[in-house]
């Protein structure tokens, strides 16, 4: 008999959950400013489709379509998913149609859930179509272009394939000539006239021998800031597994500019280790400078660009989820104008606090009381919000990186399941305590 009072109990809840939802999606689809939305949205991305053209290359066209039009719906649609949050929310307590809902057997945390649900859902149907519409207009226009076949073919290689990235060693980075430098925030290997620099790279997996693996880095002349880049002459040595020796890939390289060399599978031995080295032969007897965060990296093909396309859209579905959960609960707590300000406020704050840490010292013992305390403030605020560009992978995408499992995974664990779910608790709990009026 209690197993079945348990059952119904929970079927009741359910119920009453996909009730509130489906109630919620109606509302927000009669809303004239989501409607509004949703056509700034349409027209902006077929506008930004048909406008865009790139640096007259087919990797150059996709990219930059790429990163505008979901850099566009990405942010637009979180904008949305906080308003609709607040208005789904706010707008049923400050116009008492709460009260008829909860005079049902319905408690204040499953209608928080039901609207949670339904703003979700209406979320994760527009994203859907959206992208969807995206990818097909793109590809349609790429087709038109008439692009000549070795840019298509650069094209597939290098972004249509989702490629892992492999670091080289931070201790195998030793050449005899060894200097590395500061500028700014970057880590910069200098490789002077001459002289070489090696990379050791392990643990890459079993290939087959018609593979081929990608080698890419991109290096300066003088300064990574510096406008005055040229061509200049190198030397790539790639070691041998089977007789220890490095054999020589001479080539012209453009300095400032993204450079991907085709290694053989033969390169890497049994153990998975890949040993390469470049020497400086510059003409005008300059030295070569590489950001740590430019390489050299080697890309090994992983999976389709549709699966790394899914996984990007995902990542955009999971900020979107966060900025309801945002929404939703300033919309339980504040009348709607609140709500707005203080959800964009929080996702604000986010970005500001991100800023401040690569712009004002960590705390130390040098910092008088004052700028301490002020640290202090800055890394509590720091742990209660949250940098909506962490959800931000089209770049991955567009390089044709494999976007992790586990990157997906840490984001959602920290953002929906710590974060989310902490203010969603937090507001539910104010929101049990709300008078909510006659």
């Amino acid at each position: 008999m209690k197993s079945s009072d348990s059952v119904t109990g929970k079927r009741r809840i359910m119920n009453s959950l996909v009730s509130i939802a489906i109630l919620t999606v109606q509302k927000c689809l009669r809303s004239h400013i989501f409607q509004l939305v949703f056509i700034v949205i349409l027209f902006g991305n077929v506008f930004l489709i048909l406008s865009l053209e790139g640096d007259g290359t087919a990797v150059g066209y996709f990219q930059i379509l790429v990163s505008y039009t979901f850099s566009f719906t990405g942010y637009l649609l979180a904008f949305t998913a906080i308003w609709l949050g607040c208005f789904v929310a706010a707008g049923d307590i400050d116009k008492k149609q709460i009260q008829m809902v909860l005079s049902k057997p319905v408690m204040k945390v499953q209608f928080l859930l039901g609207k949670l649900a339904g703003v979700c859902l209406l979320q994760f149907v527009l994203l859907s179509l959206i992208s969807v519409m995206i990818g097909l207009t793109l590809f349609a226009k790429l087709n038109r272009k008439n692009y000549p076949d070795h840019d298509i073919q650069r094209l597939r290689k290098n972004v249509l394939t989702a490629s892992r990235r492999y670091s080289p060693l931070a201790n195998t980075i030793s050449t005899p000539a060894r200097d590395e430098l500061e500028e700014g925030q970057k880590r910069l290997i200098e490789i002077p006239i001459y002289t070489f620099k090696t990379w050791n790279f392990n643990k890459l997996p079993n290939l087959e021998k018609n593979d081929t693996l990608q080698l890419r880095y991109r290096m300066y002349l003088n300064s990574p800031n510096s406008d005055d880049q040229r061509s200049t002459q190198g030397i790539w040595w790639i070691n041998n597994p089977l007789d220890k020796m490095y054999y020589p890939i001479p080539l012209v390289v453009h300095t400032g500019k993204i450079q991907e060399i085709s290694l053989p599978a033969e390169a890497v031995s049994s153990t998975g280790e890949l040993k390469i080295r470049y020497e400086n032969q510059d003409q005008g007897t300059q030295s070569m400078l590489i950001p740590q965060i430019d390489g050299p990296f080697i890309f090994i093909p992983k999976s389709s660009f549709g699966n790394n396309y899914v996984r990007m859209v995902l990542m955009i579905f999971f900020k979107l989820i966060f900025s309801s959960i945002i929404g939703i609960t300033a919309g339980s707590l504040f009348s709607l104008p609140m709500a707005i300000f203080f959800a964009t406020s929080y996702l604000i704050i986010g970005v500001l606090i991100v800023f401040m840490r690569s712009t004002f010292p960590e705390i130390s013992g040098s910092l008088n009381f004052l700028s301490q305390a002020a640290c202090h403030i800055r890394m509590l605020v720091g742990y209660a919000t949250i940098d909506l560009r962490q959800f931000y992978v089209t770049d991955l995408l567009m390089r044709g990186e494999f976007i992790e499992l586990s990157k997906i995974s840490i984001v959602f664990a920290k953002t929906i399941m710590i974060h989310g779910t902490l203010i969603f608790l937090t507001g539910s709990y104010f929101f049990q305590k709300r008078e909510l009026g006659a």
